[in-house]
Protein backbone atom coordinates (compact mmCIF):
# COMPACT_ATOMS: atom_id res chain seq x y z
CA UNK A 1 0.00 0.00 0.00
CA UNK A 2 1.02 3.38 -0.59
CA UNK A 3 0.06 6.61 1.28
CA UNK A 4 0.37 10.68 0.07
CA UNK A 5 3.23 10.78 2.57
CA UNK A 6 6.25 10.78 0.63
CA UNK A 7 5.10 9.45 -2.92
CA UNK A 8 8.86 8.17 -3.95
CA UNK A 9 8.34 5.66 -0.70
CA UNK A 10 6.53 2.67 -0.50
CA UNK A 11 4.65 3.09 2.69
CA UNK A 12 3.08 -0.02 4.24
CA UNK A 13 -0.05 1.46 5.60
CA UNK A 14 -2.27 4.15 4.78
CA UNK A 15 -3.19 7.49 5.98
CA UNK A 16 -7.11 6.38 6.50
CA UNK A 17 -5.72 3.31 9.12
CA UNK A 18 -3.95 6.36 11.55
CA UNK A 19 -6.51 8.43 11.23
CA UNK A 20 -8.91 5.85 12.75
CA UNK A 21 -6.18 5.47 15.47
CA UNK A 22 -5.87 8.63 16.33
CA UNK A 23 -9.70 9.31 16.48
CA UNK A 24 -9.65 7.47 19.20
CA UNK A 25 -7.37 9.75 21.40
CA UNK A 26 -8.11 11.76 24.20
CA UNK A 27 -6.45 14.85 24.99
CA UNK A 28 -4.06 14.66 28.18
CA UNK A 29 -5.46 17.46 30.51
CA UNK A 30 -2.94 19.76 31.94
CA UNK A 31 -2.26 18.75 35.05
CA UNK A 32 0.47 19.91 37.22
CA UNK A 33 -0.12 16.25 39.97
CA UNK A 34 0.36 14.13 35.81
CA UNK A 35 3.28 15.67 35.54
CA UNK A 36 4.69 15.20 38.79
CA UNK A 37 4.12 11.93 38.29
CA UNK A 38 5.10 11.12 34.78
CA UNK A 39 8.31 12.72 36.19
CA UNK A 40 8.91 10.81 39.40
CA UNK A 41 6.77 8.35 39.98
CA UNK A 42 6.31 6.59 36.59
CA UNK A 43 4.82 2.99 36.72
CA UNK A 44 5.50 2.59 32.63
CA UNK A 45 9.32 1.06 32.30
CA UNK A 46 9.24 1.38 28.49
CA UNK A 47 9.03 5.36 29.82
CA UNK A 48 11.83 5.18 32.48
CA UNK A 49 14.23 3.37 30.15
CA UNK A 50 13.14 4.89 27.38
CA UNK A 51 13.95 8.26 28.96
CA UNK A 52 16.83 7.16 31.17
CA UNK A 53 18.93 6.30 28.15
CA UNK A 54 18.05 9.12 26.64
CA UNK A 55 18.84 11.26 29.51
CA UNK A 56 22.43 10.52 29.37
CA UNK A 57 22.38 12.42 25.83
CA UNK A 58 20.53 15.15 26.23
CA UNK A 59 22.69 18.24 27.82
CA UNK A 60 19.81 20.93 29.60
CA UNK A 61 22.56 23.51 29.12
CA UNK A 62 22.93 23.01 25.50
CA UNK A 63 19.52 21.42 23.93
CA UNK A 64 17.31 23.61 23.86
CA UNK A 65 14.65 22.12 20.96
CA UNK A 66 13.29 18.94 20.30
CA UNK A 67 11.59 18.07 16.67
CA UNK A 68 9.13 14.63 16.37
CA UNK A 69 8.61 13.31 13.11
CA UNK A 70 5.09 12.01 13.21
CA UNK A 71 3.81 13.28 16.36
CA UNK A 72 0.60 12.55 17.00
CA UNK A 73 -0.68 12.30 19.57
CA UNK A 74 2.09 14.40 21.45
CA UNK A 75 2.21 12.55 24.51
CA UNK A 76 6.48 11.92 24.04
CA UNK A 77 6.52 15.19 23.31
CA UNK A 78 5.31 16.05 26.26
CA UNK A 79 7.54 14.35 28.77
CA UNK A 80 10.79 15.48 26.96
CA UNK A 81 8.74 19.29 27.55
CA UNK A 82 8.37 18.39 31.29
CA UNK A 83 11.38 16.29 32.18
CA UNK A 84 14.63 17.76 30.12
CA UNK A 85 13.09 21.06 29.50
CA UNK A 86 12.95 21.25 25.61
CA UNK A 87 11.03 22.82 23.56
CA UNK A 88 8.61 20.45 21.27
CA UNK A 89 8.17 20.70 17.62
CA UNK A 90 6.92 18.50 15.63
CA UNK A 91 5.22 17.64 11.85
CA UNK A 92 2.08 15.47 11.62
CA UNK A 93 0.53 14.64 8.75
CA UNK A 94 -3.13 13.01 9.43
CA UNK A 95 -6.01 15.13 10.03
CA UNK A 96 -7.19 13.45 13.30
CA UNK A 97 -3.51 13.15 14.49
CA UNK A 98 -3.01 16.85 14.14
CA UNK A 99 -6.30 17.81 15.82
CA UNK A 100 -5.65 15.91 19.10
CA UNK A 101 -1.97 17.36 19.22
CA UNK A 102 -3.19 20.74 19.07
CA UNK A 103 -5.69 19.83 21.83
CA UNK A 104 -2.52 18.38 23.74
CA UNK A 105 -0.34 21.60 23.13
CA UNK A 106 -3.09 23.92 24.63
CA UNK A 107 -3.37 22.08 27.21
CA UNK A 108 -0.07 22.16 27.89
CA UNK A 109 0.92 26.05 27.01
CA UNK A 110 3.12 25.32 23.92
CA UNK A 111 2.28 27.36 20.80
CA UNK A 112 0.18 25.51 18.43
CA UNK A 113 2.78 27.12 15.32
CA UNK A 114 5.26 24.84 17.02
CA UNK A 115 3.68 21.67 15.37
CA UNK A 116 3.55 21.59 10.98
CA UNK A 117 0.39 19.94 9.29
CA UNK A 118 2.11 18.59 6.10
CA UNK A 119 4.64 15.81 4.63
CA UNK A 120 7.68 15.25 6.06
CA UNK A 121 9.24 13.97 2.82
CA UNK A 122 8.44 17.57 1.44
CA UNK A 123 11.18 19.44 0.05
CA UNK A 124 10.05 22.87 0.60
CA UNK A 125 9.65 21.48 4.17
CA UNK A 126 12.79 20.19 4.80
CA UNK A 127 14.59 23.37 2.78
CA UNK A 128 13.03 25.39 5.71
CA UNK A 129 13.60 22.99 8.75
CA UNK A 130 17.17 22.40 7.46
CA UNK A 131 19.77 22.00 10.62
CA UNK A 132 17.23 23.83 13.26
CA UNK A 133 16.70 21.29 15.98
CA UNK A 134 19.03 20.17 18.45
CA UNK A 135 16.95 16.78 18.75
CA UNK A 136 15.53 14.90 16.31
CA UNK A 137 13.39 11.63 17.50
CA UNK A 138 10.93 9.14 16.02
CA UNK A 139 9.01 6.82 17.77
CA UNK A 140 7.44 3.95 15.33
CA UNK A 141 7.35 5.69 11.97
CA UNK A 142 10.84 4.28 9.73
CA UNK A 143 9.63 0.56 10.25
CA UNK A 144 5.98 1.35 8.13
CA UNK A 145 8.03 2.43 4.93
CA UNK A 146 9.83 -1.02 2.33
CA UNK A 147 12.49 1.33 2.58
CA UNK A 148 13.39 3.81 5.18
CA UNK A 149 16.99 5.10 4.03
CA UNK A 150 15.44 8.30 3.09
CA UNK A 151 13.50 8.52 6.16
CA UNK A 152 16.04 8.09 8.36
CA UNK A 153 18.38 10.69 6.39
CA UNK A 154 15.89 13.42 6.72
CA UNK A 155 15.91 13.13 10.27
CA UNK A 156 19.73 14.25 10.29
CA UNK A 157 18.80 17.28 7.85
CA UNK A 158 16.67 18.49 10.38
CA UNK A 159 19.29 18.27 13.10
CA UNK A 160 22.45 20.81 13.93
CA UNK A 161 25.53 19.59 12.87
CA UNK A 162 27.14 17.62 16.66
CA UNK A 163 23.95 16.80 17.92
CA UNK A 164 21.50 14.33 18.52
CA UNK A 165 18.94 11.73 16.25
CA UNK A 166 17.09 9.52 18.41
CA UNK A 167 15.01 6.58 16.67
CA UNK A 168 12.64 3.99 17.80
CA UNK A 169 11.14 1.41 16.41
CA UNK A 170 9.01 -2.14 17.57
CA UNK A 171 10.48 -5.60 17.69
CA UNK A 172 8.10 -7.83 15.91
CA UNK A 173 10.79 -10.88 15.51
CA UNK A 174 10.71 -13.88 17.11
CA UNK A 175 8.43 -14.89 19.61
CA UNK A 176 6.93 -10.87 19.33
CA UNK A 177 6.00 -12.26 15.76
CA UNK A 178 4.51 -15.27 16.82
CA UNK A 179 2.03 -13.14 19.35
CA UNK A 180 1.04 -10.73 15.92
CA UNK A 181 -1.42 -10.63 14.13
CA UNK A 182 -0.93 -11.05 10.20
CA UNK A 183 -2.79 -7.53 9.60
CA UNK A 184 -0.37 -6.26 12.10
CA UNK A 185 2.89 -7.79 10.64
CA UNK A 186 1.76 -6.65 7.04
CA UNK A 187 2.55 -2.67 7.85
CA UNK A 188 5.81 -3.23 9.28
CA UNK A 189 9.03 -3.53 7.53
CA UNK A 190 10.45 -6.55 9.74
CA UNK A 191 13.53 -6.59 8.02
CA UNK A 192 15.00 -3.68 9.83
CA UNK A 193 14.02 -4.78 13.05
CA UNK A 194 17.53 -5.69 14.01
CA UNK A 195 20.69 -3.56 15.95
CA UNK A 196 22.76 -4.89 12.95
CA UNK A 197 20.38 -2.76 10.46
CA UNK A 198 20.03 0.46 12.40
CA UNK A 199 23.74 0.57 13.20
CA UNK A 200 24.97 0.76 9.45
CA UNK A 201 21.95 2.40 8.41
CA UNK A 202 23.32 5.27 9.92
CA UNK A 203 26.58 5.58 8.43
CA UNK A 204 28.42 7.92 8.35
CA UNK A 205 27.09 9.63 11.32
CA UNK A 206 28.28 8.44 15.17
CA UNK A 207 26.47 5.95 16.30
CA UNK A 208 25.99 6.57 20.47
CA UNK A 209 23.42 3.90 21.43
CA UNK A 210 21.16 0.92 19.84
CA UNK A 211 19.70 -1.39 21.97
CA UNK A 212 16.88 -3.97 22.33
CA UNK A 213 14.76 -2.34 25.44
CA UNK A 214 11.94 -2.53 27.64
CA UNK A 215 13.03 -5.79 29.45
CA UNK A 216 11.80 -8.95 28.96
CA UNK A 217 8.33 -8.71 27.05
CA UNK A 218 5.17 -6.67 27.45
CA UNK A 219 1.59 -7.20 26.21
CA UNK A 220 1.50 -3.37 24.68
CA UNK A 221 2.88 -4.13 21.91
CA UNK A 222 0.25 -6.38 20.80
CA UNK A 223 -3.75 -5.87 19.42
CA UNK A 224 -6.18 -8.27 18.55
CA UNK A 225 -9.30 -8.14 15.92
CA UNK A 226 -11.06 -10.89 18.20
CA UNK A 227 -12.55 -8.97 20.97
CA UNK A 228 -12.19 -11.48 23.48
CA UNK A 229 -8.48 -12.11 22.96
CA UNK A 230 -7.76 -8.68 23.18
CA UNK A 231 -9.75 -8.29 26.33
CA UNK A 232 -7.64 -11.24 28.09
CA UNK A 233 -4.44 -9.24 26.63
CA UNK A 234 -5.59 -5.91 28.18
CA UNK A 235 -5.87 -7.74 31.47
CA UNK A 236 -2.46 -9.30 31.21
CA UNK A 237 -0.97 -5.96 30.59
CA UNK A 238 -2.79 -4.36 33.37
CA UNK A 239 -0.89 -6.79 35.33
CA UNK A 240 2.26 -5.73 33.82
CA UNK A 241 2.30 -2.50 34.97
CA UNK A 242 0.74 -2.69 38.11
CA UNK A 243 3.08 -5.56 39.37
CA UNK A 244 5.73 -6.46 36.67
CA UNK A 245 6.99 -2.50 35.18
CA UNK A 246 7.58 -1.58 39.21
CA UNK A 247 10.08 -4.84 40.13
CA UNK A 248 11.75 -4.34 36.32
CA UNK A 249 11.98 -0.40 37.14
CA UNK A 250 14.07 -1.87 40.30
CA UNK A 251 15.98 -4.63 38.67
CA UNK A 252 17.46 -2.00 35.98
CA UNK A 253 18.48 0.56 38.36
CA UNK A 254 20.61 -1.75 40.06
CA UNK A 255 21.84 -2.71 36.40
CA UNK A 256 20.52 -5.58 35.57
CA UNK A 257 19.49 -5.69 31.97
CA UNK A 258 17.36 -8.39 31.14
CA UNK A 259 16.56 -6.99 26.83
CA UNK A 260 17.24 -8.98 24.23
CA UNK A 261 16.12 -9.48 20.47
CA UNK A 262 13.80 -12.83 21.34
CA UNK A 263 11.29 -11.34 23.40
CA UNK A 264 12.29 -7.60 23.69
CA UNK A 265 9.50 -5.00 22.34
CA UNK A 266 11.53 -2.50 21.16
CA UNK A 267 14.90 -1.34 19.56
CA UNK A 268 16.45 1.67 20.48
CA UNK A 269 19.06 3.56 18.23
CA UNK A 270 20.99 7.52 19.24
CA UNK A 271 23.09 8.82 16.49
CA UNK A 272 25.45 12.10 16.66
CA UNK A 273 24.96 14.03 13.40
CA UNK A 274 28.67 14.52 12.75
Amino acid sequence: MVWEMGKKLNSLSEKQYWNKIYRKKRAIEKNMCFSFILKYFSLWFFNYELLSICGKYIDKKKHKTVFEVWCAPWNYLIRFKNIYWLEPFGIEYTEDGIKVTRQNMSNNDVDDNNIIYGDFFDKDFLNKNKEKYDITYSLWFIEHFEDPKESIENHFNLTKKWWIVIICIPNLCYLNKILTEKSILNIHNLSIMDVDYLSNSIKPYELLKVKYIWGLFNWWLFSYSNRVLDLFRYILFIVQRLLIDPISIILYKIWFDFSNKYTSPWILLICRKK
